[in-house]
């Protein structure tokens, strides 16, 4: 009777050590899955997430508004592993006079210019962006990139 406990319970400690290791282990998917989202847009809040645009796999969100704040969090941070573009970042894009605001494009073409430089991956990216001519042209920058590093 004592050997069947003494083998009953070597069995169940076994069993939690491989529940542990299998937590563990699926711990470790979900960061491979998800991660640090840079959410750029002046207007939408992706922490209330109204349109359900945020990405479900995004663990973690940073918001930025403006062209100048992405720049910043890339370079103070390194590449996230998930970016969601809108395209308007303002209600104004070019003022009748020289000055002219930063879109969404802009930090797409930034962003493919970083890369290209430090010889990177772009990270995964989304394009939540209500302008539709303005969507395509950044998925295009971004997809073209991403063709040039695969080699196609």
């Amino acid at each position: 009777m004592l050997t069947f406990l003494l083998i009953f319970c070597a069995a169940f400690v076994l069993r939690i050590i491989i529940s542990f290791w299998e937590i563990s282990e699926a711990r470790k998917e979900i960061k491979k899955i998800g991660g640090k989202l840079l959410w750029i847009d002046d207007i939408r809040d992706p922490f209330l997430d109204k349109e359900g645009k945020v990405p479900k796999e995004a663990t973690e969100i940073h918001w930025v508004l403006k062209y100048h704040q992405f720049v910043s969090w890339i370079t103070e941070n390194g590449l996230p592993d998930i970016i969601s573009f809108d395209h308007d970042l303002s209600d104004i894009h070019i003022n009748k006079s020289t000055y002219k605001e930063k879109t969404g494009m802009d930090c797409a073409k930034w962003l493919v210019q970083y890369c290209m430089d430090k010889d990177l991956d772009l990270p995964q990216f989304y394009v939540h962006s209500a302008n539709p001519v303005g969507a395509d042209n950044i998925n295009g920058v971004l997809n073209n990139y991403k063709k040039f590093r695969s080699g196609q």
